[in-house]
């Protein structure tokens, strides 16, 4: 393997681990709000400091520090497993320990509380953990052995995503989508825009006076697929390109896709297309010797 492929892998990797990081900082901040909402109710003269931003080696790849990044890029070269795998399995391995270890020390506080309120909240908090931890599961990389069912991953996500953070604001999730596999890869980047994309929703759409509603589309058109993510809430009035948006242009640049993106009063859409690789195309190509499926739930 040329030192110009492993470079390109280890950057798609640290552009990967970017988003790993990002969500965990959004998750962090979430907690800290929820925990600050409830021992502000419970105890008026309770004070909470804001949460510092999580430090990782995926900060390097953004280019925040050259001379760091180089030799980091050095450093992951010599490994045995060059690939960067290495990173993400210890990035992800790290979340799901201190996921765990909060878990557990927010239960014993709970336990402990002599408070109901108190006790109360920070068993809410604990259920919120759990469904975030959840999304992470649902957010697994699928193995790369093998085609995945893109539908059946998508529609898991969708359904981990609405419990956790939609449901919370009461936007309803219509999912559809047509019987395609892709591989792992390609799934689980398929995956990472879409979490992120619902994320924007939850967050900045607003509905003013509608039934909140979003929508996760997939579909194959040829050898194009074409993943749509859209509500019929209005965007802020300012949009800036914040670096969730970033990274979901590098993610669908990495499939040899792109992100077409359309805001108006009547909602917002996202639409990400990509090509199909030769054994997916040889995949679809066998699947549509039968009927097609088209798999559709409200979520």
């Amino acid at each position: 393997m040329s030192r110009q492929t492993k470079l390109s892998i280890l950057f798609g990797h640290g552009m990967i681990s970017a988003e790993f990081v990002h969500s965990y900082n959004a998750l962090a901040h979430e907690i800290t709000e929820a925990i600050t909402a409830v021992m502000t109710s419970a105890r008026p003269d309770y004070t909470c400091y804001p949460t510092k931003p999580l430090q990782t080696p995926a900060s390097f790849f953004a280019g925040e520090d050259e001379s760091v990044e180089h030799e980091m890029t050095k450093h992951i070269l010599e490994l045995p497993n060059p690939d960067g795998s290495l990173l993400l399995r210890e990035l992800n391995h790290r979340i799901n320990n201190e996921l765990t270890s909060t878990i557990y020390s927010i239960s014993a506080k709970a336990v402990r509380s002599e408070s109901v309120a108190v006790k109360t909240a920070l068993l809410d908090v604990v259920d919120l953990l759990h469904q975030w931890a959840d999304v992470h599961r649902a957010l697994h990389m699928p193995d790369q052995g093998r085609l995945t069912d893109a539908a059946r991953y998508l529609q898991q996500l969708c359904f981990s995503i609405t419990k956790y953070r939609l449901d919370r604001v009461g936007i309803c999730l219509l999912f559809s989508a047509d019987d395609l596999q892709l591989e792992g890869e390609h799934c689980w980047k398929l995956g990472l825009i879409v979490s992120e994309l619902l994320t924007n929703v939850a967050r900045h759409a607003r509905f003013e006076g509608r039934n909140p509603e979003s929508r996760v589309e997939l579909l194959l058109a040829g050898n194009i697929v074409k993943c749509r993510v859209s509500d019929n809430g209005s965007a802020p009035e300012l949009i800036q390109r914040g670096r969730g948006l970033a990274i979901i242009g590098e993610l669908a640049s990495s499939l040899g896709g792109r992100v077409h993106t359309s805001w108006a009063a009547e909602g917002s859409s996202f639409l990400l297309t990509f090509p199909l690789t030769e054994v997916e195309q040889r995949a679809a190509g066998a699947s549509h010797v039968i009927e097609p499926h088209s798999a559709v739930a409200d979520l």
